[in-house]
């Protein structure tokens, strides 16, 4: 079996390229947003340098902020120009293991021309998933788990190492990856929590996710330089090492279709750890990433694999095991989720307040924040209250997964949703605390920071102070994102921001009376009809006393009145309906006096009381005419 396994993985390293070519693929992979790294050159001296971007795009800078490229007659990390027309970097020829030389006269933190930067993003992403990006937003409005989202499901973890870095070099033993992955409590690395406590926290206990880690690392057949080869695609040799990695558990005898919790057929999850960092930059070797993937065994498949390292050297501080990158692709590889960063990163999507986006300091490497409101939505994790019926105090507790829904009368793909973020246990590193209100449209792409009724994110935080520094790139957020009083307590399809639709219709979501930041928040939801045109809805109009709604239905006054709904004879701004109780006394469903000035009723006193309501011992002779009203003239005696 090995023999015949070992002459298939040979065969395979040659075939790779065809396959890429004919299997439709997907790749996703960790974002970076400035952290150091330590990368080598062609000849292993290591380059500290700070990076930008994911696997499709990204920007390296000197630590003293000079911009690099590399060389493409060397393969040297180099100091950069830009090109005549601004669409290129160009490499001087100078490394970058040395000290930038004054006399060149380089300009810090060069970047291409944005359009530049999205067409090479695409253009790289293209040659991964060739059926364009337009099928990722059609799937998102489908949205269906790769892997079930409840209830105990259990993956696989594969460890790997090499001849030329060892695992022994860093001291993580498969027990204490095993902790990582499955230990309650787990705190290795300075980590809060393990793998499984993230996803079990951050599901309000919905899913627990536990992994198989094998007792031994697999040794990789080939040297790490080999999977980092750039002169191959980006992903096929960490592909073909994870397949080496899964045929030697099959041929230890494993059971994969233990590993299928709901039974679909498919294993539902496979994650590989390899040792040692990832050195290679500009996504290239094994930069971490989630894959399609083709294998099969007991029967069940695998369509998609998870890879990252196990340790980042950032120069002066060492990283050992981190839940971020790890939980990050777990989300792309179990449960479909999209990045929510912009990945030509001419903008910050929805910065620090996401797993699958940004971040803003180291501390998030070990104390990931959780998925937004969207993500938990998508997953079955949340208890979420459609917004119909205008409503006073409403609760908002942070840590649970209870938001409230707006809906689009006619476009299922375009909704708002409201939740509470504190900077509280894994949310502490967030930038602000407050009401986060969510604009979603499962058709947009966080590529797209535009902000028109064409191009836009699928997932927009309505940032508070309405600067929209997430979509102009200013920062990852800050403490003016949410809402709470007494600052940002009232958001409406008239304020700055506002809640209208993409197309710029009223979406009569009116948010106001927002709390003070805090574990429980409220607000107060009007749906923002506004009848009498005085720009305060209905429903505030009512409840200030501002309008009366005497008929209780929900409708001021003077609207039933203006719309003919209820009829005011008298002009009083009153419906005839609340006037009846002292104001009908022949039952005629009409005001006394509207009977008396129609001509309904006589009034001969005159007493503003319609005469058939005075007869009763004023009617001697029974003539329907009250007695007093035939005295003078009549009254013999």
């Amino acid at each position: 079996m090995s023999r015949i396994r070992g002459s298939c993985l040979k065969a395979l390293r040659f075939a790779t390229l065809v396959w890429v070519c004919v299997m439709p693929l997907r790749a996703t992979g960790e974002p970076v947003f400035g952290e150091v790294f330590r990368v080598l050159q062609p000849d292993a001296s290591p380059v500290d340098v700070r990076i930008w971007g994911d696997e499709f795009y990204q920007v390296m800078e000197s630590l003293d902020g000079f911009t690099l490229t590399r060389d493409p007659a060397n393969g040297l990390i180099c100091y950069a120009q830009l090109s005549r027309d601004g669409t290129a970097l160009v490499s001087t020829g100078l490394s970058a293991s040395f000290p930038a030389p004054h006399s060149l006269g380089l300009q810090p933190h060069l970047r291409i021309a944005s359009t530049a930067a999205h067409a090479q993003a695409q253009a790289a992403r293209a040659r991964f998933y060739p059926d364009t990006l337009a099928a990722s937003a059609e799937h998102r409005d489908s949205f269906r788990a790769t892997s079930p989202t409840l209830g105990n499901v259990v993956g696989l973890c594969l460890i790997v190492d090499f001849a030329d870095d060892p695992a022994t070099s860093y001291g993580i033993s498969p027990g204490e990856v095993r902790a990582f992955c499955n230990d309650v409590g787990y705190t290795g690395f300075g980590n809060n929590g393990s793998v499984r406590d993230y996803y079990y926290d951050v599901s309000d206990g919905a899913l627990t996710f536990t992994q198989f880690v094998p007792d031994a690392y697999y040794r990789a057949p080939e040297t790490k330089l080999y999977y980092t080869d750039r002169s191959w695609p980006f992903g096929i040799r960490a592909r073909e090492l994870v397949l080496d990695a899964l045929y030697a558990l099959e041929d230890s005898g494993f059971a994969f279709d233990d590993y299928d919790a709901n039974d679909d057929g498919v294993i539902d999850g496979i994650s590989c750890l390899y040792a040692g960092p990832r050195h290679s930059p500009w996504g290239e070797g094994l930069w971490p990433h989630t894959w399609d993937l083709d294998f099969a065994a007991d029967g069940v498949t695998a369509n998609k694999y998870a890879i990252s390292d196990m340790y980042l050297d950032t120069g002066d501080v060492q990283y050992y095991l981190r839940l971020s990158t790890f939980c990050h692709e777990v989300g792309h590889m179990m449960f479909d989720w999209p990045d929510l960063y912009d990945r030509d990163f001419d903008s910050a999507g929805v910065g620090a307040y996401c797993i699958m986006a940004g971040h803003n300091n180291y501390t998030a490497y070990t104390n990931p924040q959780e998925p937004c409101a969207y993500l938990k939505y998508l997953a079955g994790w949340s208890t979420t209250t459609v917004l119909s019926t205008p409503q006073f105090g409403l609760p908002v507790p942070a840590g649970v997964n209870a938001f409230y829904k707006y809906e689009h009368p006619t476009a299922g793909n375009e909704y708002f949703l409201i939740e509470n973020r504190q900077q509280l246990g894994r949310d502490l590193g967030l930038p602000d605390a407050g009401l986060a209100v969510w604009h979603i449209d499962t058709l947009g792409s966080n590529d797209d920071q535009q902000m028109t009724p064409a191009q836009h994110y699928e997932v927009t935080l309505i940032q508070a102070d309405g600067q929209w520094d997430l979509e102009t790139n200013t920062n990852n957020g800050d403490s003016t994102d949410l809402w709470s009083a007494p600052g940002y307590s009232e958001l409406t399809p008239y304020t700055t921001p506002d809640t209208r639709w993409w197309d710029g219709s009223n979406s009569r979501l009116y948010l106001r009376d927002i709390s003070t930041a805090d574990p429980m928040m409220a607000f107060a939801f009007f749906t923002g009809e506004d009848c009498n045109d005085n720009s305060i809805p209905d429903e505030e109009d009512l409840a200030s006393g501002t309008s009366s709604d005497c008929n209780t239905n929900t409708v001021p006054d003077e609207c039933d009145i203006d719309q003919e709904v209820s009829l005011d004879c008298n002009d009083t701004g009153i419906p005839d309906e609340c006037e009846l109780a002292d104001n009908d006394c022949n039952g005629t469903g009409t005001p006394d006096d509207c009977d008396i000035a129609a001509g309904v009723s006589l009034d001969c006193q005159p007493n503003g009381s319609p005469d058939e309501c005075e007869l009763s011992g004023n009617d001697c002779n029974a003539n329907a005419v009250p007695d007093d009203c035939e005295l003078p003239g009549n009254d013999c005696n």
